[in-house]
């Protein structure tokens, strides 16, 4: 919940004990209509972080209203400049048991095989520079013998198209941290909800044969 909507709860908290307080006070001791106050009061404040919190956490549009988290939320197409993976599938999305955001996604070779993984939870995120920073586990070579896991550390930088208003792009910067280190940069490109529906002929991304299919026909159209 951002900072300007706690602070109108906890004011609108306040407000109830200040005037509950006056209403008993005429017929009870004080000790007790103070009591009485400020379990009211607190009563308001716990139930409107717990309804905002529920509210936040099943309704997309209510949290780009008081989460500005929410607003890189996202589909999202990977280019990279490798041939084993040259393309990716990434999903920014808010995960209702932890209340955080986690960042994953799966790239994939140039025939559509998957070869890594990766998900990214505890993101830190700065609003004035438009940008996340985050620590990842990503696993290469997932479905075979050879999988090997490792940490990475990684940054977005998002760019916001002037016309909608929307974060449509986002340059990104990965050190991966395996068995040698090494820095990737990677761009990455918004998929709306209108390409989904015209590349697979449904809302819903179930399967990894779903993201390859989505990213290849994202790509050939450039």
């Amino acid at each position: 919940m951002n900072t300007l909507l706690q602070s109108l709860i906890v004011a609108i908290g306040g407000a109830i004990a200040v005037k509950t307080n006056e209403f008993f006070a005429a017929s009870l001791p004080i000790w007790l209509s103070v009591v009485l106050a400020a379990a009211l009061s607190a009563a308001f404040v716990f139930g409107s972080n717990g309804l905002f919190g529920l509210l936040r956490s099943h309704l997309p549009g209510f949290r780009r209203l008081v989460d500005p988290r929410a607003q890189f939320e996202g589909r999202w197409a990977v280019r990279v400049d490798r041939e084993d993976r040259p393309f990716s599938f990434a999903e920014i999305s808010f995960n209702k048991v932890s209340r955080d955001h986690v960042y994953t996604g799966v790239a994939f070779g140039s025939s559509g095989e998957v070869t890594a993984d990766w998900v990214a939870s505890g993101m830190k995120f700065d609003l004035a520079a438009n940008a996340i920073n985050f620590v990842a586990t990503v696993t290469i070579a997932h479905h075979s013998e050879d999988r090997q896991s490792h940490p990475t550390w990684g940054l977005l930088r998002f760019q916001r198209d002037p016309s909608s208003g929307l974060l449509t792009t986002a340059h990104g910067t990965i050190v991966d941290l395996g068995t040698y280190v090494r820095k990737i940069e990677f761009l990455m490109e918004r998929i709306s909800e209108q390409e989904v529906i015209a590349a697979l002929g449904k809302k819903e991304i179930w399967t990894e044969r779903d993201k390859a299919k989505l990213v290849q026909l994202h790509y050939s159209k450039l």
